[in-house]
């Protein structure tokens, strides 16, 4: 069994192909409410002796995927151009100018320790607004061209005489057309692979790239899925009970009860409730020695730094 989705331009109708070898379109309960028409193309080119089985049906969406689409569409930053020197220097330069800004307005306020990482964070995001642009999603390059596709037209033209007429004269041009589509469509895979990897050799020197494109390359497209199994081993999908597993997962880790409290020191005790010892805070040698060993191409946090 063979599975097929074809997109087609009319609002809220997708057509969805199913070549069977048994000739018919097997559904559900679930979606039986979906199906509009189902019918058998004998035209349609399957490269076998059975023909399609087509189902069109008007598919019942969730309206998650148009707030996952305007999620995605927002502008990100773009790390790459701060490779450029130009453009470290003009954002250095945009930084300082803020920050004494900042410091002017505030030099009449005597501001703690949470007030001045504001005031940078707020620095650091406003300088860095420039950088920001909309993703650039290219459209991937398929190795299917024109020629695989006259190939292919000219074996469904033969397949279609042998289906009127079926002589041996038919029955041999058609057989050297599909040996002479397979070797075509087998060519211009391997071209594309050859290109693939000659565009990979090109990123030795970019780790991240050659190691994102080897992926790429060597597993696919592999949709995400988000399960958590619950304290009954079921899988749960649904955000909304996931959260709440895991609030009641950590409401159990973090808020047991307290026994034997009158024999704790003040640093067991602080402990016992924080599950961290006291630290003390950061001299500015070891805040320096922290920044400067700071990795790149790390995903940011909640603000974004």
């Amino acid at each position: 069994m063979v599975w097929k989705i074809i997109y087609l331009p009319f609002p809220l109708v997708r057509c969805k192909l199913k070549i069977l070898f048994i000739n018919n379109v097997p559904n559900d309960n679930k979606h039986r409410s979906w199906f509009r028409n189902v019918r058998s193309y004998r035209g349609a080119d399957a490269d076998n002796d059975h023909y399609l089985v087509v189902a069109t049906l008007t598919e019942k969406l969730s309206i998650l995927w148009k707030e996952n689409k305007q999620r995605k569409s927002t502008n990100m930053l773009n790390v790459d151009r701060l490779r450029n020197p130009l453009e470290i220097a003009q954002y250095r330069k945009r930084i300082a100018e803020e920050l004494c800004i900042t410091n002017e307005k505030v030099e009449k306020i005597i501001p703690n320790h949470e007030t001045k990482w504001t005031n940078i964070k707020n620095v650091i995001t406003s300088a860095a607004k420039n950088l920001k642009e909309k993703p650039n999603h290219n459209k991937k390059k398929h190795w299917f061209n024109n020629e695989c596709m006259e190939t292919v037209k000219k074996r469904n033209e033969a397949r279609m005489q042998i289906i009127h007429n079926p002589s041996q004269e038919n029955q041999e041009r058609y057989k050297h057309l599909k040996e002479l589509t397979n070797k075509t469509i087998r060519r211009q895979k391997r071209l594309y692979e050859k290109k693939v990897l000659e565009e990979l050799e090109g990123e030795r020197n970019n780790p991240r790239n050659f190691f994102k494109h080897c992926k790429r390359l060597k597993h696919g497209f592999k949709p995400q899925t988000f399960f958590l199994k619950n304290d009954q081993n079921d899988l749960l999908s649904e955000p909304r009970k996931i959260v709440q597993h895991f609030r009641k997962h950590f409401d159990t880790l973090l808020n047991t009860n307290q026994t034997n409290n009158s024999n704790r020191t003040r640093y067991e005790e602080l402990a016992y409730q924080t599950a961290e010892p006291e630290c003390k805070e950061p001299d500015l040698t070891e805040i320096e020695y922290i920044i400067t060993n700071l990795k790149n191409n790390k995903a940011p946090g909640e603000d974004d730094i």
